[in-house]
Parts: structure tokens; sequence; C-alpha cells
């Protein structure tokens, strides 16, 4: 079937081994690639100061959903 002689089994060694040189060579002219660019901080969300409900006792932002509360109504 497949006879590997000696002589075989060196032409795929050699060529082996020129393959591996060929790829460092190659590796070693090839031109560094630039660092990354450096990123920005990502931004950070506002933030707001809550305020608690004294007839709920929830902590709103802006003002309380509820139709009893003294910070959700205007007047």
């Amino acid at each position: 079937m497949l006879g590997l002689s000696f002589g075989k089994v060196l032409v795929l060694i050699v060529l082996a081994a020129a393959v591996w040189l060929a790829y460092r060579w190659m590796k070693l002219k090839a031109p560094a690639a630039p660092p990354p660019a450096k990123r920005p901080p990502p931004a950070t969300p506002g933030t707001q100061d809550l305020t608690r409900c004294a007839t709920c006792g929830a902590y709103v932002a802006v003002a309380c959903a509820r139709s009893d509360c003294a910070i959700g109504r205007s007047s």
C-alpha cells in the first residue's frame, strides 16, 4: 500500500522545515501592527438627588407618582 521509505520521510521532513522557516521569515518581515488606540473612559450617567416621600416613604428623583403624595403635587 503506502510504502514509507527513508527517502520519502526525509523529503517530508525537509518540506515541513522549509514551510516552517518560510512562515518564520514572513512573520519577521511583516510590519508590526500599531498599538490599539486608547478609548476615552465611558461617560458616567448624570446623577440625581433622591428625596424621601413623607407619605409613602419611597425615594423619588423628581415627583412621586401617587396622587396623595406631597412631593408630586404642584399646588
